[in-house]
């Protein structure tokens, strides 16, 4: 499927203190090492990473985010969303990384998932929570699917 809208960018969506607040949130948590199924060279992921799960002490997080992302749900695409999955906070260090992925399963979780049962995930968001003078790299990268193939340069938009 294509779509008319394949991503939406809000510029500044959160303010600076509840960035803070997630960071500190985030800092504080269980940290363990990025892991990618089907990657045990780990050549397309370095990093760490926390999961935060929904529960009454991340039930701000979860509406804060949750918000901007029904708003653009409802503004561009409409899907039926049953709800969100933890939620990762990421930490990079230098010469760390995470390279072309898709932030989708290529078939849905198995019926016999306790989370998600016979769901697909249908979005993903993303908040960078870093000032951009803060590091090198990092460029946020998207692949145009319906760019003619014949055509590398406009299949790749940087974000």
């Amino acid at each position: 499927m294509r779509l008319e809208h394949p991503y939406y960018i809000i510029d500044r969506g959160l303010s600076p203190a509840l960035c803070q607040r997630i960071v500190e949130f985030g800092e504080a948590a269980d940290a363990m090492k990025a892991q990618v199924v089907r990657d045990p060279e780990n050549k397309v992921r370095s990093s760490t990473v926390s999961w935060l799960g929904y529960d009454s002490e991340t039930a701000w997080l979860f509406d804060a985010i949750g918000t901007i992302v029904r708003d653009a749900n409802t503004q561009l695409w409409n899907w039926i969303l049953s709800g969100p999955e933890s939620m990762q906070y990421t930490r990079y260090g230098s010469d760390q990384f995470y390279t072309w992925h898709a932030d989708q399963r290529r078939k849905p979780y198995p019926p016999d998932d306790q989370r998600w049962p016979g769901l697909t995930r249908k979005l993903s968001a993303i908040v960078s929570l870093s000032e951009s003078a803060d590091y090198q790299g990092g460029e946020f990268q998207l692949e145009i699917l319906d760019a003619s193939p014949d055509e590398p340069e406009r299949r790749l938009k940087t974000l």
